[in-house]
């Protein structure tokens, strides 16, 4: 789906029913499945708790990378925020979209994923203790695998995120290859109950399904994510329409 496609079927949502707009976006937009229904992150977002999207599967982080500009077309640039922390240089292109507020810190080793993990806690805290109303933050982790070297448990990295913001706020998107990790018998407990799993492999369709109870996953249903086109291609065009 080209981006402006996107934002016109988001438009159409909020003129015709604004309650199920917010709605739609507080659950992460995902794409849409063979009826045009759109397909959320969320079956039922919760506040107060850390929610979590995993991307697994070959193009994950191109998924990841889409997903982030189409959420661009559904806040405003004052309602959103993303830090990114991976050593990748693919998100990089990110920074050059006009209407999302994107945090990238360089990524050399483990030293810097701590101290950008420190200040992380540190921002989190201060959402929490401060009357201000924060824009919604959305943490981003991929690669971070790269960056250690305990090869025994490839997700171990992961972990002290996850255990931290587990009753946070905050929404966390990771991409990560389930398939090499401890969790590929029972990918559910890595994602969380309530949250989602994301399989895109590079074709036209993903594949998502939900965490339930009892950490099992629910049947695997089919989609097109909302921004098909090149990265490049949909900020550029974004870009167009932006406005101070």
């Amino acid at each position: 789906m080209r981006a402006e496609e996107w934002i016109s079927k988001l438009s159409k949502i909020s003129l015709e029913n604004e309650r199920e707009f917010f709605a739609l976006r507080a659950s992460i937009p995902l794409g849409v499945d063979e009826t045009q229904k759109i397909i959320s992150a969320y079956n039922a977002p919760s506040k107060g708790r850390m929610r979590h999207l995993c991307a697994t599967g070959n193009a994950r982080t191109k998924f990841l990378k889409s997903l982030i500009v189409s959420l661009s077309c559904a806040y405003d640039r004052e309602e959103i925020s993303f830090f990114i922390l991976s050593p990748k240089f693919d998100y990089s292109e990110l920074l050059a979209l006009r209407g999302a507020d994107i945090t990238f810190p360089f990524l050399r080793n483990e030293e810097d994923c701590q101290t950008a993990f420190q200040t992380l806690q540190q921002l989190v805290r201060l959402r929490q203790f401060s009357e201000f109303h924060y824009p919604r933050l959305v943490i981003v982790l991929d690669g971070l695998e790269t960056l250690s070297d305990k090869k025994d448990d490839l997700l171990e990295c992961y972990k002290p995120f996850m255990d931290e913001f587990i009753t946070a706020d905050v929404d966390i998107f990771s991409a990560v290859d389930l398939l090499s990790s401890i969790f590929v018998s029972s990918p559910g407990a890595f994602v969380g109950v309530g949250n989602c799993l994301v399989t895109a492999d590079g074709g036209e369709r993903a594949d998502v399904t939900y965490a339930q109870a009892d950490c099992s996953l629910s049947t695997p249903l089919s989609f097109s994510p909302s921004l098909s086109r090149p990265t490049e291609e949909s900020i550029a065009f974004l870009n167009g329409l932006y406005k101070e």
